[in-house]
């Protein structure tokens, strides 16, 4: 495991969404990001543009959702998190909790686990991930 930083947490995608479209269900998870530094992975990058497209957003709508996106720490993919990627999937099927259709959920919590960071989500798959912190406790 390779930490980056203490104060690091890693948004699930619907974290970041909640909080772009300042939605109510945002202020569950504010109080863990308080002199936090938020960070994404590139999957979450992926996911939220992904969303915005599939909803027909203007280019110009998406240019600014992509400049809020900027503000996070993004999170790149590279071979190590690949193996971390791999090691979570397998660790998953294999203790009986069946990840196939959460391959990018997958990705956000073996970034997590290799940096030492915690997920804030609401996603209760994350809680069934071994070795993954997540807020809220």
């Amino acid at each position: 495991m390779t930490t980056l930083a203490h104060k690091l947490v890693l948004l699930d995608t619907c974290v970041v969404s909640y909080r772009y479209m300042q939605k109510q269900e945002f202020e569950e998870f504010r109080p863990y990001m308080a002199g936090a530094i938020p960070a994404i992975s590139f999957v979450t990058y992926g996911e939220a543009l992904e969303g915005a497209l599939e909803a027909n957003w203007g280019e110009k709508r998406i240019g600014a959702y992509q400049a809020y996106l900027r503000k996070y720490l993004l999170i790149p993919a590279d071979k190590e998190l690949a193996v971390s990627y791999a090691k979570v999937f397998s660790d998953c099927m294999r203790s009986g909790v069946d990840v196939r259709s959460s391959q990018n959920d997958i990705w956000i919590a073996a970034t997590a686990i290799k940096f030492g960071i915690p997920v804030l989500t609401n996603d209760g798959l994350f809680r069934r991930i071994k070795g993954l912190s997540v807020l809220p406790p």
